[in-house]
Parts: C-alpha cells; sequence; structure tokens
C-alpha cells in the first residue's frame, strides 16, 4: 500500500477535488460553483483549516474545516469531507480526520461538529443512509445528540395563493413586502436582538441582486421575515424564517415561506429544498412539503 501524503489546499485542485467530492456523494449535486460557495465563498474560509490527501501523486481525499464566532465563544466543525471511490478503508479519511482535529486543537477548539456550520454549509449533519460514514464518525468518537430533515416541496406552476391573506393581515396594520436596500440596518437590528443565529443569512440575501428576501412589518416595524438563496445558491434552498412572538399564530409564516416559494417558482425551480426543519407539520399543512432526507447531528470532545 502506497504512502499517504496530507498536504495544504491548492486551489489549483478545485475542478478535480469538486469531482472527487461528487463521486463520494452519491445522491447529492454539488456542482463546481457550489464548491465555490462553500470553499472560498465561506466568509470564514482559512487555508490552514482545509487538506487533501495523496497516494502516488492522485488526489484520494479532502477535508474543511472552519470557525465560526458564535455567542459562546469559537465553534468548531467539520465543513467538508470526502475519499475518492475505490480508496476507502485504507485510512484516508482518519488521516484527514486527524489533520483536522489536531489544527482545531492547535486553535483552542474544545469541540468539534459535523457539518452544520450556518450560515454557509450544505448539510445539516451525517445522512445515515450512508452507514459507511456513521460507523467511520462514530468509530472516531463522535457521539449523536440530535436529529434533523431536509423536506422538500413540490413547486405548482401557478404558485401558492397569498392574497386573500396578505389582504387580511392588511387590515390588521400588517405589511408584507420584498426587502429593500434601507432595509437592511433595521432587519440586522431586529434579529440580533430576535434571531441572532441568522444575521448570517439574511446578510447573504442582502448580497444577492434581486434581494431575497420578504419582510412583514407592523407600524413599520420589522415583526417577521423570510428568505431564500441565502444558502446553497442554484438548488432552491429556503430559509431562514422567524415571526416575532408577539405576532405569531396568524399565518405571517405561511405568506412569507409561500413567497419565498413563488419566488423561487418563478426563477425557474421545480421545486424547493426546505432545510434543518424542526416543525414539519407546519411545512406540509402551508405547501405540502414531505421529509427528503434525514440527518443525525454529532460532535466530538476533543482531548
Amino acid at each position: 500500500m502506497s504512502s499517504i501524503i496530507i498536504s495544504p489546499w491548492d486551489d489549483g485542485l478545485f475542478t478535480e477535488t469538486a469531482k472527487l467530492l461528487r463521486q463520494s456523494m452519491p445522491g447529492y449535486p454539488f456542482p463546481d460553483f457550489l464548491f465555490r460557495e462553500k470553499l472560498t465563498g465561506d466568509p470564514d474560509f482559512h487555508p490552514g483549516l482545509v487538506f487533501t490527501s495523496f497516494e502516488e501523486d492522485i488526489l484520494t481525499g479532502f477535508i474543511m474545516g472552519v470557525v465560526r464566532k458564535r455567542d459562546s465563544g469559537p465553534a468548531g466543525y467539520v465543513k467538508l469531507i470526502g475519499v475518492r471511490p475505490g480508496y476507502e478503508r485504507r485510512g484516508i479519511g482518519s488521516r484527514l480526520l486527524a489533520e483536522q482535529e489536531n489544527e482545531m486543537k492547535r486553535r483552542g477548539l474544545r469541540s468539534l461538529r459535523l457539518f452544520e456550520s450556518y450560515p454557509n454549509y450544505f448539510m445539516p449533519g451525517v445522512d445515515p443512509a450512508f452507514a459507511g460514514a456513521v460507523s467511520f464518525f462514530e468509530s472516531a468518537g463522535y457521539k449523536k445528540f440530535n436529529e434533523t430533515s431536509n423536506l422538500e416541496v413540490f413547486l405548482p406552476a401557478g404558485g401558492f395563493a397569498v392574497e386573500d391573506d396578505i389582504q387580511r393581515l392588511s387590515l390588521k396594520g400588517i405589511s408584507i413586502r420584498k426587502a429593500q436596500p434601507g432595509d437592511r440596518s433595521k432587519i440586522m437590528y431586529w434579529l440580533a436582538v430576535n434571531f441572532p443565529e441568522w444575521k448570517g443569512e439574511v446578510a447573504e440575501a442582502f448580497r444577492n441582486d434581486p434581494i431575497t428576501l420578504f419582510i412583514a412589518l407592523h407600524n413599520d416595524t420589522v415583526i417577521g421575515f423570510a428568505g431564500y438563496e441565502a444558502n446553497n445558491r442554484g438548488t432552491g434552498w429556503f430559509g431562514p424564517m422567524g415571526t416575532d412572538i408577539a405576532f405569531r399564530g396568524l399565518s405571517i409564516g405561511r405568506v412569507l415561506l409561500r413567497l419565498c416559494l413563488n419566488s423561487l417558482q418563478k426563477d425557474g425551480f421545480t421545486k424547493a429544498v426546505i432545510p434543518w426543519v424542526g416543525p414539519v407539520k407546519f411545512y406540509e399543512q402551508s405547501a405540502g412539503a414531505r421529509i427528503d432526507k434525514h440527518f443525525w447531528r454529532y460532535e466530538k470532545i476533543l482531548n
């Protein structure tokens, strides 16, 4: 067996690495433009947390880590990992993962989670359909602590009905519209108070042209929002979304959701992805969403 050589990231390997990742994740479309978004398009991208592996000049594996600034302190994530098909069970993944863990520990990180590196992430956990991945991470000391799902919605050609709800809400002094550049500061302030975890993705929605965010207002005060194409652009990605607790129960979330889905349909998508879902019932009743993929969430305490 040839020796495994671990090397730092070289962007000249971009196209070959994107192909390797596609091959290692069957069932998950991963075009080059999406890899670019996940890689150097990440605001926290650091080349010192990206490694490749080689055997006899053949690219055999890839791993990317990222460190996020959270309210509780820095948080480390394995964001992407893949091994070239035909080279599994040769210790490549273990070498790459050990390299990543050691670098995280060198940077002072005390724990590491898998894949859920919001606001820029590809999937919110490990897909248990990949039994080999589950076995690999559990053998490496990662502990499952939760589960979540991605939903999918098939987008009707005529869109979802919203006008009656918009009219009903207007009688209560609530307006819903597409966000404008001048709304950014008040929305980001409101998010900092109510949904700080979604500031990153909403900021990305504001960077899109046109802006991919709808907002709900009461007396010109933000009370809700929903975005789309703010992460995994080009895949029909919905979210994030949130409504002020004082205004829940008025179907504001349903209207915001449907407006986003209608926009995705107009942009040419035939289905949408609703990721990392808690209230499955809400999305099923509001848009006929169904569970598409399930994920197990893992964490490891670094010794």
